[in-house]
């Protein structure tokens, strides 16, 4: 090893969420959480939201329980 040379920095890497991990990691902090809330944190619009959560439902990781004005979400499958 000649020791004139600079030694190269290795880039810490964060990993990078997909967007339904995303809502998962939300909704299990603050499982009363409204559509509206999860879309600015996530910059993403209510419809994307929307079809995000849809997605997590058909897929059996989400889950709305209670009404509208009290009910929370409720993740159904370890993620």
């Amino acid at each position: 090893m000649d020791c004139n040379t600079t030694p190269v920095a290795t880039p810490v890497t964060t990993p990078v969420l997909r967007t339904d991990d995303k809502i998962i990691q939300i909704v299990r902090s603050t499982p009363n959480i409204t559509r509206a809330e999860i879309g600015k944190i996530c910059g993403i619009s209510i419809n994307g939201v929307r079809y995000y959560i849809d997605k997590l439902r058909k897929a059996g990781r989400l889950e709305w329980e209670g009404n509208s004005r009290t009910g929370r979400w409720v993740i159904k499958k370890k993620s």
